[in-house]
């Protein structure tokens, strides 16, 4: 099912798009503890 494959693609990249919208909005300062 081919299909099924395409779709989870999709939520795994909506995921990755979002986590990266989130890194990009949090302030550097955030990221100077890591």
């Amino acid at each position: 099912m081919p299909e099924s494959d395409n779709i989870y693609y999709y939520v795994v990249y909506g995921i990755i798009l979002v986590a990266f919208f989130i890194v990009l909005k949090t302030p550097k300062k955030d990221n100077d503890k890591k």
